[in-house]
Order: C-alpha cells, then sequence, then structure tokens
C-alpha cells in the first residue's frame, strides 16, 4: 500500500482505451491516466460499475454485484496515485461480525474477528476447535502471503514465470482443494463447510478449487469487511470522480463491437456501437476473456483463445439474486446472513457437474440497513438475496424456472430465516438471472464469475493480462489473472495496467506489482 499521495505524472500524448467499467476496469484506467496517459473509459450500460450497478427507486438504495468489501489498501492505493486520500471522499464501516451463517440443523455462528468471542462458538461445535482454527489461520498466513501478496500481483505472460513458483505451490499443496485442506483441521461437518465455502465467492467449487482459495479466510482476519456507506455503488462513483478529476473521459451506454487489430496482430483502438473508432496504442478489455476474444477480436488474430479452446473453458457458476425493497424492518438480520443447505455436496454437484436446478438454495443475505438504514424510507428494510444457480448451457429455461426460483428463495427467508409476511411487505423488486447476467453484462454463458477457480485455470492457465495474440491488448477482468471478486479485478486492473505501461517504455504505477511488472515486461520482450 502507498503510505502516502502521490502527484499525477506530465501527460505524454499517449492515448489508451479500457473497456468496461467494472472495479477492474476503472482501477486499470486510474493506473494509466496517473501515468500520463490519455485515458477514455467505455462502458456499454447507462451507469458504470458493470457487476456493481444499482437501484435506485421509490427512497430504496439497492447494489445489484457485490456488497462485501475486503483489502481496502487496494482501493485507497489508487485514490493515493490521484492525489487524494480515500476517506475524504467514502466512509468504510467495518463490520462486526462480518456475517452469521445458519446450518440447515438450525445451529448458527456469528463469525468474525478471530478472538474469544468466536473461539467460544467454535468450541460449542467441537472440542478443540479454537486450536484448530489457530493452526488453520497460520497455514492460510502462508498461503495469503505467496499467493495474494506476491503471485496476485505477478504477470504470468510466460511459462517460465510460472515455473518458478512452481516449488512455491507444491509447499503449500496448491493441488489440494480447498475442502481437502479445512477438513485436515476440523471434524465437525458444520466447521469445514464453514471454513471451505468461500470459493462460492468467486464462482469456484470448494471440494475442486485449488486450496490456495483458501486465503479469504485470512484476508478478512487481516483487514476486515467493510461496508461502503451508500453503498458499493458509491464506492463506484467515487473511483469514477477520481478518474475525471485527473484528466480521463468516461463513455456510457455505447458498447465496443470490435478491438481494431492491424497486421501483424497488434491493438490499435477499439469501435463503438454507434461507429466511431477510438484510436490507442494501449487496450485493457474489463470484459470477460471469453467475451473480450470470441465478441471483439477476429478470429484470424486468435491463435491462442480460437473458439474452440474458449469452448473447452470450465465456467463458474451462476446467481439467481433478488433485489427486495420492504415496508417493514427484521431486526434480528445480520448485515451478511449465508444459509447453508443440508445437502451441501449435493447442491455442489448440482451446480457445477449436472448443471440442474439446486435441490434446495443455499443463501446469501444481504441486508445493508441494519448498518445504513438510510438506504430505504423510514421503517423499511432493502434485502438482496442470492442464490447459486448453474450457467447456462440450454438445461435450464430460465423464462419457466425463475418464478419457482423466487418462491424458494422468498419461502425461505419467511421459515429458515424467521422472516414472516415479508412477501406482503414487498414494495420494491427485481431480480437478476443467468440470462441478465449473459445479456446485460456480456458474461460467457451466463456465468456470473468468469472461469471457474480450479489449479489448471489458474495463474499461467489463466487468459493471461498480458494479450498472448494481440499486441498492445491487456486483460483486467474476473476472468484473468488473479481471479474474482473486488480484490481479484482489483489486481488484475493493476497488472494490466503495469504490463501496459512497461511495453510503452513508461515506469509502472506505485504500489503493488511493480517490480514484477518490470521482470515480466523484460521476458515477454526477450
Amino acid at each position: 500500500m502507498l503510505e502516502a499521495t502521490q502527484t499525477p505524472r506530465p501527460r505524454t500524448g499517449r492515448r489508451a482505451v479500457v473497456i468496461g467499467a467494472g472495479f477492474g476496469g476503472i482501477g486499470a484506467a486510474i493506473r494509466l491516466q496517473a501515468a500520463g496517459l490519455d485515458v477514455t473509459l467505455i462502458e456499454a450500460t447507462n451507469d458504470p460499475g458493470g457487476r456493481a450497478g444499482i437501484i435506485k427507486e421509490q427512497g430504496f438504495t439497492i447494489d445489484m454485484g457485490p456488497v462485501l468489501i475486503t483489502a481496502p489498501d487496494l482501493i485507497a492505493e489508487l485514490f493515493a496515485l490521484g492525489g487524494e486520500r480515500m476517506e475524504d471522499h467514502v466512509r468504510l464501516v467495518p463490520l462486526e461480525p462480518f456475517y452469521k451463517v445458519q446450518f440447515a440443523d438450525g445451529s448458527m455462528i456469528d463469525y468474525g474477528t478471530s478472538g474469544p468471542a468466536l473461539w467460544e462458538q467454535l468450541e460449542r461445535f467441537e472440542t478443540g476447535a479454537t486450536a484448530a482454527h489457530q493452526r488453520f489461520l497460520a497455514h492460510t498466513r502462508t498461503l495469503y502471503q505467496r499467493a495474494f501478496e506476491e503471485l496476485g500481483t505477478a504477470d504470468f505472460s510466460s511459462l517460465r514465470s510460472m515455473l518458478a513458483v512452481v516449488p512455491d505451490l507444491a509447499k503449500v499443496r496448491a493441488d489440494q482443494s480447498v475442502y481437502s485442506l479445512v477438513s485436515k483441521y476440523f471434524e465437525d461437518p458444520r466447521l469445514r463447510i464453514l471454513f471451505s465455502f468461500h470459493p462460492l465467492f468467486i464462482g469456484g467449487n470448494p471440494v475442486r478449487a485449488s486450496s490456495v482459495y483458501a486465503i479469504v479466510p485470512h484476508l478478512e482476519q487481516v483487514g476486515g469487511v467493510y461496508h461502503p456507506m451508500g453503498g458499493t455503488f458509491a464506492m463506484i462513483q467515487a473511483l469514477i470522480g477520481l478518474f475525471k478529476r485527473l484528466g480521463g473521459k468516461v463513455e456510457l451506454g455505447n458498447p465496443v463491437t470490435e478491438i481494431i487489430v492491424s497486421p501483424p496482430g497488434r491493438a490499435m483502438g477499439v469501435r463503438t456501437a454507434d461507429g466511431r473508432g477510438w484510436p490507442a496504442e494501449v487496450v485493457v478489455s474489463n470484459a470477460d476473456p471469453p467475451t473480450t476474444y470470441r465478441r471483439l477480436v477476429a478470429p484470424e488474430w486468435r491463435r491462442t483463445w480460437s473458439d474452440a479452446r474458449l469452448d473447452r473453458l470450465k465456467l463458474s457458476m451462476s446467481c439467481y439474486v433478488l433485489y427486495l425493497g420492504l415496508n417493514r424492518q427484521y431486526p434480528h438480520l445480520r448485515h451478511h446472513t449465508i444459509l447453508m443447505p443440508n445437502d451441501f455436496p449435493g447442491v455442489l454437484g448440482d451446480l457445477f457437474d449436472r448443471r440442474v436446478m439446486p435441490r434446495e438454495p443455499a443463501l446469501y443475505v444481504h441486508a445493508p440497513t441494519r448498518t445504513e438504514p438510510g438506504l430505504a424510507p423510514p421503517g423499511g428494510e432493502v434485502i438482496y438475496a442470492l442464490a447459486p444457480v448453474p450457467h447456462l448451457d440450454g438445461r435450464i429455461d430460465w423464462e419457466r424456472h425463475a418464478p419457482a426460483m423466487r418462491e424458494q428463495v422468498i419461502h425461505a427467508m419467511e421459515t429458515t430465516l424467521g422472516m414472516p409476511g415479508m412477501r406482503d411487505a414487498i414494495v420494491l423488486e427485481r431480480a437478476r438471472t443467468p440470462v441478465e447476467f449473459r445479456d446485460l453484462l456480456g458474461s460467457e454463458r451466463g456465468a456470473a464469475f468468469s472461469i471457474e477457480p480450479v489449479l489448471l485455470q489458474s495463474a499461467w492457465f489463466r487468459p493471461h493480462n498480458r494479450s498472448e495474440d494481440v499486441k498492445g491488448l491487456y486483460l483486467a477482468g474476473a476472468g484473468t489473472h488473479p481471479g474474482a471478486g473486488i480484490p481479484g479485478t482489483l489486481l488484475a486492473g493493476t497488472i494490466a495496467a503495469n504490463c501496459a505501461l512497461v511495453d510503452v517504455g513508461l515506469p509502472p504505477s506505485s504500489g503493488r506489482g511493480v517490480t514484477v511488472a518490470r521482470r515480466a515486461g523484460a521476458q515477454a520482450m526477450a
């Protein structure tokens, strides 16, 4: 993290275009603009944010995408690059507990900062769980140092860069799954679920996601879990404001339809739906890699990422999300509540293998009005309920299944989560299915988190941040390294921007990833 604010660099006259105004795209745009490039950020929808959109109606403010902020230093660093302080533009409120987890047998745990209050709850599930938890966090601390602080900012543009870290990955047993790792520390099946479900936050299956993705519990303990006042979209607005104050330009509601490539395979800019061309020597795409290559780059320029190879990628699951504005409150709710299904392995199989409607819903319920009542009219409540569902592959007709899914979700909240009469209190209602993820957000097959995070689709095996096919094209979305989630996409934006700066002969931006960007640039040009 930067220790102090910095002065943006003088203008260089070089131009860059960033496709997509999600967290990764905005982060990359800020870094490039602060480094002296003239950057245009182009977003297909009418508002910035990408998946982090917003509903603002009838006095309700409802985030539509990510609602849990971790690793806030990554965001603070962007403001510092612009010579500003994050605290002057958005207020982060720490959450304690982080979330409540309720199991199918009715038992529950308020999971928060490690200490006596948490350990007392863990011991009720399993004698000796306190010591097991401490050993588990010690192991995840090592994972955090290697997978997040070091490898999380590495650009795996060459096989050499991957081979260099294989010994470290072997030491931390990256070949085993998150669930297998957790099972070595805990016997109680509920605690195994509690400490292994986190890959679902980034679209992964806990029983086959690499154990390096077990870093999330440590990330939460080290950096905390936060709510941005005004919602996550308030953070998006603050970052867009920073970008504009640096001189960046934002184009909304104008989808990019083509990345212009000239022989022998160099990006020269983009073309948008209105027919305009946007010349640039640096193009950064925050869109999903399959979307970037399949829809925006002509096949003749894609020797590595052909349609056939894109078809072979394993994709993440998707989500059904119900957004509700209520005219009553449920004070017993936590800010974040997670409802675990009775047959956890069976539901994972439904989501990732059989790709059928899950036999019972697993629910993530966000009630931000517990922390910020002003997001709803007086006496009202904002509810965001997310249920993991399979991505689109033709097996589920969402026009037919959406009403049944809505009923399942509402029934679970009214009964299992103790919210009687909720359906009668609904004033505002919206829903998002995998169809909207595909059609509105450009997600391949509606996969909400892009490419599934398994070992052979991680690091060098993911689409690279520096395009393998097109010079001058860089990727900063959830489907590239290091992965999905706000921290992952911000790091992807860092890597993409720094690689671009190195390639055009400019110093990389300060902060995470500077040394690795220089080294990766030297390797790529060798």
